[in-house]
C-alpha cells in the first residue's frame, strides 16, 4: 500500500509485454543506449510525484536504468518517491 497525497503513481514494468527469449524476460521498453529491450533485471520501477508525466517518465527511466538510477533521480528530483 502507497498512500499519495496529491501526488500521481507511475509504474513501469518488463511484464505483461513482454516475452522469454533463452530464459530472460524481454519487456517492450527499450534501452535507448542499446536499442534492445530492457532485460527484466528490473522487473519493475515506480516514482510517485506531483507531475503525472513527470512521474510516467521517471518511472520508464528507472526501468531502464534499474536500481542503480534511484539516487539519480532522487537527487535531481528531490520530491519524487521512488521504488524498484
Amino acid at each position: 500500500i502507497i498512500e499519495l497525497h496529491d501526488e500521481s503513481l507511475s509504474m513501469s514494468a518488463v511484464w505483461g509485454k513482454a516475452f522469454v527469449h533463452d530464459n530472460v524476460v524481454l519487456g517492450h521498453v527499450l534501452d535507448p543506449r542499446t536499442g534492445q529491450p530492457v532485460r527484466g533485471d528490473t522487473l519493475a520501477a515506480a516514482v510517485a510525484m506531483r507531475s503525472a508525466t513527470d512521474s510516467d517518465a521517471l518511472a520508464t527511466a528507472l526501468l531502464v536504468m534499474g536500481p542503480e538510477g534511484r539516487r539519480r533521480i532522487q537527487e535531481r528530483f528531490p520530491e519524487s518517491r521512488v521504488w524498484c
